[in-house]
């Protein structure tokens, strides 16, 4: 048989934790939002020690600047598991 239980911090540090969980969530949802409105995603299909440029892009922030960058790939290997699924893409 229990008897009813209260798990709380005495003093400041009950006072003070639940400022810092719930300022963490809102700073979270602020990089969620800033990530969906400024980020954008790409696909490439790049041969290896090929210099390239991104052009194919799937879809984008509303704030979006896509970099005018380019890149290079000198190597591309995949590893697999036993059962002959992916287990890892590297590159270099």
């Amino acid at each position: 048989q229990q008897k009813d239980i209260a798990y709380c911090y005495k003093g400041l540090i009950g006072r003070i934790a639940p400022i810092i969980v719930h300022f963490s969530m809102i700073l979270i949802l602020l990089g969620a939002i800033f990530g969906s409105l400024n980020g954008f995603k790409a696909q490439e299909i790049v041969p290896k020690t090929e210099t390239f440029h991104i052009q194919n892009i799937l879809n984008n922030g509303q704030l979006t600047t896509i970099p005018k960058i380019s890149a290079r790939v000198n190597d591309f290997w995949i590893t697999y598991t036993k059962q002959t699924t992916v287990s890892q893409f590297y590159s270099d």
